[in-house]
């Protein structure tokens, strides 16, 4: 899993350079073409004010907005031939390019981010639900320890394997079977000692909670 992650991490940083480098080319060819286009406007074909709003332009949707505006404005001066510009078909094709490239690329970006986002959130909220489902099985437990069907009301949201263990003893054995099907004949006595030495009796509820105290 946690290859996993760092494979992952990896991508996301390699892509994360890769739109870097393309805004950083794009916004230079906005700029130079920007400037190619100001003679046009003081020749009168093209509108100052079309001109003025791609210089307000800011943010990766507005760079490809401009660029696609800009190399219709090239377009349209190229296919009349009568104002001269230094701004070659073959540029305009270049910028149109590099105009779908910074729009897919931020497309694909935003997707990737919803879709993080998606996935933090199921992570929170089947930890939330695991934390909570805890917390009735620990209460039902409790409640129903002389019926001993507890796993039946409340049974757990993981498989029960077997041990790997081969000298496991057969108090434990017995232990596990009773705890999967439910019985209560072999519940632990106080005091009683497991194989390891240790208390099974310890965080095991004893006395009936709403007997009278003395």
């Amino acid at each position: 899993m946690l290859a996993v992650d760092v494979q992952r991490k990896s991508d996301d940083d390699a892509k994360k350079l890769e739109l870097e480098a393309l805004t950083n080319e794009c916004e230079k060819i906005r700029s130079i073409a920007i400037a190619d286009a100001l003679p046009l406007v003081a020749r009168g074909a093209v509108s100052q004010s079309e001109v003025e709003s791609i210089k307000d332009g800011a943010g990766r949707d507005d760079l490809s907005r401009d660029l696609l505006t800009l190399a219709a404005i090239f377009e349209a001066v190229l296919d009349k031939g009568e104002v001269p510009t230094a701004v070659t078909k073959s540029e305009v094709a270049y910028m149109r390019n590099r105009a779908e490239a910074i729009r897919s690329a931020v497309e694909t970006a935003d997707k990737n981010t919803k879709r993080r986002e998606h996935q933090d959130l199921r992570a929170r909220i089947y930890t939330l639900f695991v934390n909570d489902w805890s917390q009735i099985r620990r209460a039902i437990t409790y409640f129903r320890w002389n019926e001993g069907d507890a796993d039946t009301l409340a049974p757990s949201l993981f498989l029960k394997g077997k041990r790997a263990s081969s000298d496991t003893s057969e108090s434990e054995e017995n232990d596990r079977e009773s705890e999967e099907n439910g019985r209560s004949d072999n519940k632990p006595v106080e005091g009683e000692k497991r194989a390891d030495g240790t208390d099974r009796t310890h965080g095991v509820p004893q006395d009936d909670p709403f007997a009278p105290r003395s």
